[in-house]
C-alpha cells in the first residue's frame, strides 16, 4: 500500500513542479512524505471509527458504537458472543467460522442441538419455557433485557435486532452468512 501511494505521491510531486498555476509560478507541495502517510493514515482511521460508530444496518437496526453482549447460563455467567459485532470479530455471532457464529459451537446460539441453542436447550432464546434466557448487556455493563422469544418473559429485550432474530431464528441459523449480509450489508 504504502509503495503504491508513495508512486503516486512523487507522480504528483513532480507534475505540481514541472507545471505552472494560474500565478506562473509551481504550487507548494508538503515534501516530508512520511508525516503526509501518517497524516492520511489518521484520517482513514477516524473515517472507520466514526463509520463503525454510526453502524446503521438496512433493516434500520442501529448500534450506537456499543457492542451488545450475550450471556447466558443458570447465573448469565457464560459468554454466547456478541450480537452486533462484525462478521469478522471473534467474538461475533454472526462469525460462522468462530465459537459463537458456528452452528456447530459449543456456545452457540445457532446450535440447535447445544444447551444455548435451539427450541430444547435449557438456556436458549428460542426456548419459549427456557426459566434462564440469555441477558444482553453492554460493554459498560448497561442491561438491555433478557434475550427470550418469550415476549412475556419479566424484562425481556426491546431492542429490534434481539426482536427480529428471535422472530426470524430459524431460518437465520440456517444460513448465517445470508441473514448478516441480509441485515447489515
Amino acid at each position: 500500500m504504502k509503495n503504491i501511494f508513495f508512486g503516486l505521491f512523487f507522480s504528483i510531486f513532480s507534475y505540481a513542479q514541472n507545471s505552472n498555476s494560474a500565478y506562473g509560478t509551481s504550487r507548494p507541495i508538503k515534501t516530508n512524505l512520511s508525516e503526509t502517510i501518517n497524516e492520511i493514515e489518521r484520517n482513514d482511521f477516524r473515517y472507520r471509527e466514526q463509520k463503525r460508530k454510526n453502524k446503521r444496518s438496512k433493516k434500520g437496526f442501529t448500534t450506537n458504537g456499543e457492542k451488545i453482549l450475550i450471556y447466558g447460563g443458570e447465573n448469565s455467567e457464560v459468554f454466547l458472543g456478541c450480537l452486533n459485532c462484525d462478521k469478522f470479530h471473534k467474538e461475533s455471532i454472526w462469525n460462522t467460522m468462530g465459537d459463537f457464529g458456528s452452528v456447530f459451537g459449543q456456545f452457540s446460539i445457532w446450535n440447535k442441538f447445544r444447551e444455548y441453542g435451539g427450541q430444547m436447550g435449557n438456556y436458549s432464546p428460542f426456548n419459549q419455557f427456557s426459566k434462564k434466557p440469555p441477558i444482553l448487556v453492554d460493554s459498560k455493563g448497561n442491561k438491555y433485557g433478557y434475550f427470550s422469544v418469550d415476549s412475556f418473559y419479566k424484562q425481556s429485550t426491546d431492542l429490534k435486532l434481539a426482536i427480529y432474530i428471535i422472530e426470524n431464528w430459524e431460518v437465520i441459523s440456517e444460513d448465517v452468512n445470508s441473514a448478516y449480509i441480509d441485515i447489515f450489508e
